[in-house]
């Protein structure tokens, strides 16, 4: 995996919700993301992890 570089973006459109902000995070500049969605998918991501701890436990 390459090495992620992130951006401060200022009055630009979420890629995710597709809603202006006055500030975004840019991923090697080419994806958006607000700190709404981010936050979003970082519960998710977190649960997704946590989920495959327990069946790997359960094995």
């Amino acid at each position: 995996m390459s090495k992620l570089v992130f951006y401060k973006i200022r009055n630009a459109e979420c890629d995710f919700c597709g809603k202006h902000k006055e500030v975004v995070t840019s991923v090697n500049e080419n994806t958006y993301i607000c700190a709404n969605c981010a936050k979003e998918i970082n519960k998710h991501a977190r649960i997704n992890e946590f989920v495959v701890k327990q069946e790997k436990e359960q094995l």
